[in-house]
């Protein structure tokens, strides 16, 4: 199964980021240091600024997330 960090938006949504196949703490502990300084692209296509990400967790999903189309 897939490990992806779901995050989810002040708009409501959801997207996620890829995950690394290591230690779960150690990936969201990176990418939550990365989203501090950066814009993140979600698996989905789309760039998410940090100061909308309300929160952040480690989900396994049965398949990669598809992309959106625009």
């Amino acid at each position: 199964m897939p490990t992806f960090i779901e995050v989810l938006l002040t708009t409501g949504e959801k997207r996620h980021v890829e995950a690394a196949a290591g230690n779960a703490r150690t990936e969201i502990d990176r990418w939550a240091t990365r989203a501090k300084t950066s814009w993140i692209e979600t698996v989905e296509g789309i760039w998410v600024n940090p100061d909308f990400v309300v929160s952040a967790r480690l989900v396994d999903l049965p398949t990669r997330p598809a992309a959106i189309e625009a």
